[in-house]
């Protein structure tokens, strides 16, 4: 069980989603971030595999975690719990995009379809998946923290594929705020672990 705070605790802070179908395979999803607290706020969002020999994040806006619950499937830009299962070095902190207060951050992620699940912790070359895949209702949640100013001093600035971003290292997750979106217009076909 996560002690990662629950969907819904916004801080006045709301999240919006719309899909715009690009094929039968293809879907672009767009959320609409609004930070409406008196504070600066930073989306986990720019998630990466790997960080390169130059200290560079290889971040990918297409990059998101696919997590089965349920009847449902979250479509999600956050840190993602290690497992309790799973003994990690390090534990995967996305880097961070600066919303200041009052403003909005709008992203459009490109999905392919069907979905397999997806985390920074899954091993997947040998997991055999389910076949046909199965509809779900579909959301999206993202991950941000709300920093008081002197909290804001333990960002350090870090370059991605996809600019300058900011990194919290260690990051406590129970301090991650979540909002989740949704559902989604349609159903989306995920192919699921046997």
């Amino acid at each position: 069980m996560s002690d990662t705070k629950k969907p819904g605790a916004s801080e006045g802070c709301t999240l919006a989603v719309s899909t715009r179908r690009v094929s039968p395979v293809q879907l672009d999803v767009t959320y609409l971030f609004h930070n409406g607290s008196p504070q600066n706020a930073y989306l986990f969002n720019r998630l990466y595999q790997e960080v390169s020999r130059e200290r560079v994040f290889l971040t990918n806006r297409d990059l998101v975690y696919v997590e089965a619950l349920g009847a449902d499937v979250i479509l999600s830009k956050k840190i993602f719990p290690v497992p309790e299962t799973l003994d990690v070095e390090r534990p995967n902190v996305p880097a961070a995009t600066k919303v200041e207060a009052g403003a909005d951050l709008e992203e459009t992620f490109t999905i392919l379809l069907p979905l397999r699940p997806f985390d920074p912790y899954r091993r997947r070359p040998q997991e055999v998946l389910s076949a046909p895949p199965v509809e779900r209702r579909a959301f999206v949640e993202i991950g941000f923290f709300l920093p008081k100013p002197e909290g804001e001093a333990l960002a350090n600035q870090v370059e991605t594929t996809e600019g300058t971003a900011h990194h919290f290292y260690p990051f406590p997750i129970r301090a991650q705020l979540l909002l989740r979106a949704g559902p989604l217009p349609d159903a989306l076909p995920i192919l699921l672990p046997k």
